[in-house]
């Protein structure tokens, strides 16, 4: 099969739904299928030599966002029409809602391909509002309302939307988002797995690893530790943080605030290739998340399948993903009941012996190797090649249903 794939997310940026998009397109490709993406240009040269050969990556103009200095979006108009025409694919597969994703619809159209998308992001999402600085709660409720009902308008083109966690899956069969809602989750490419080399259970260290930014909430992560170390003065204990982001500063200062910066490494950014392939999770015992914000959560299964438990809250794909392999606790949006879940948590990890959870942690990540996540993908292509003279077109969709979304 012949796919093509338009994201604005894509390597060499660091994030979750280009390291989804990569790992997919790679899996894909050696498979046998031929792979197109249509990504933006990032700054400077980028090497792609060392990618499948059945890969074409065609990188165009593109343009900074703000609130992330590394992420561009695709700014290139006219379409690459004869571009994706000479690759001749047998479906369009849009990975994002922005520029490039609004382009591979218009292509879509053109060429009369089927149509598949990704779920990847909550984008209408509150803590997605306040990236944008918008902290009025009832603009940004109007925001979201709106973003969903975007969603389901633009869905309507789709033939096959796909989830990558069963939450995101039932929460949009539940919204009655239009066409063929199905789960497909996030691959997990096998050179990813490496058990920890621990054998005792001791915990010395807790990772985090992410963005530095509003939503994944850092903050709370910095101030539970602290609490830790009041209890444990004379344990020696580490924060681990790869990552970078614009709250990097903040959140450095902050760690002086509370008294605890010399108890807190920060790694900054480290590429992804090299954070897998050196088995930089096994730096720390048990990987910890504050964040109320992913559709599947990449870092966290990655640290699982580097033999990592997870204490997270039970929230969206969390709770399909962490049990005994991991601490979950109660979700909250109060950052004070936050603090103080997730501080017990890490002394629970602190007085246990977590050797069986390491066992369960990696053992859970296997269902996300490509032989397993694969196939869900080439049933949804085939899926959506079936359905595809049921889909709407553009001309279909009232400009009134747009304007009138808000």
């Amino acid at each position: 099969m012949r796919i093509a794939m338009y994201t604005d997310g894509f390597y060499p940026y660091a994030g979750g739904v280009s390291t989804a998009v990569l790992a997919l397109a790679e899996e894909l490709a050696k498979q046998g299928h031929s792979i197109f993406i249509q990504a933006p240009r990032p700054k400077g040269d980028v090497d792609t030599s060392w990618m499948h050969p059945n890969i074409t990556v065609n990188y165009v103009r593109s343009s900074e966002v703000f609130i992330y200095p590394d992420f561009r979006i695709g700014t290139k108009m006219p379409i690459f029409i004869d571009t994706v025409k000479e690759f001749n694919p047998d479906i369009i597969h849009v990975h994002t809602p922005l520029s490039i994703g609004l382009e591979g619809i218009l292509v879509a159209k053109r060429l009369k391909l089927p149509l598949v998308q990704t779920f990847h992001t909550y984008f209408m999402d509150q803590e997605y509002m306040r990236l944008f600085g918008i902290q009025n709660q009832r603009l940004a409720n109007l925001f979201t309302n709106g973003g969903w009902k975007l969603m389901k308008l633009m869905s309507r083109l789709f033939s096959v939307t796909t989830a990558p966690s069963h939450y995101v899956e039932n929460d949009l069969l539940n919204r009655n988002v239009p066409g063929a809602v199905v789960y497909c989750p996030n691959i997990l490419p096998n050179h990813y797995f490496a058990p920890h080399p621990r054998r005792k259970g001791d915990v010395r260290s807790f990772l985090f690893v992410g963005r530095l930014s509003p939503e994944k909430r850092v903050h709370i992560l910095l101030q539970s530790f602290a609490e830790v170390l009041k209890t444990n003065p004379d344990r020696n204990v580490e924060l681990q943080i790869v990552g970078d982001g614009p709250d990097r500063e903040e959140l450095v200062n902050l760690a002086f605030d509370l008294g605890i910066a010399r108890s807190v490494r920060w790694h900054g950014k480290i590429p992804h290739q090299e954070l897998i392939d050196e088995h930089l999770y096994h730096m720390s015992d048990v990987f910890i998340t504050a964040s109320r914000f992913e559709t599947f959560g990449y870092t966290t299964l990655e640290a699982m399948a580097h033999g990592l438990p997870v204490i997270a809250h039970a929230y969206r794909a969390n709770t399909e993903l962490i049990d005994d392999t991991g601490y979950l606790v109660p979700d909250t949006e109060s950052v004070s009941e936050s603090v103080t879940l997730l501080a017990q948590a890490m002394q629970q990890c602190l007085h246990d012996d977590i050797a069986e959870k390491r066992k369960a942690a990696y053992q859970r990540a296997q269902q996300y190797r490509p032989e397993e996540a694969i196939p869900h993908y080439e049933k949804a292509y085939d899926l959506a090649r079936q359905l595809h003279p049921q889909t709407a077109t553009v001309e279909e969709i009232d400009p009134s249903e747009i304007e009138n979304i808000a």
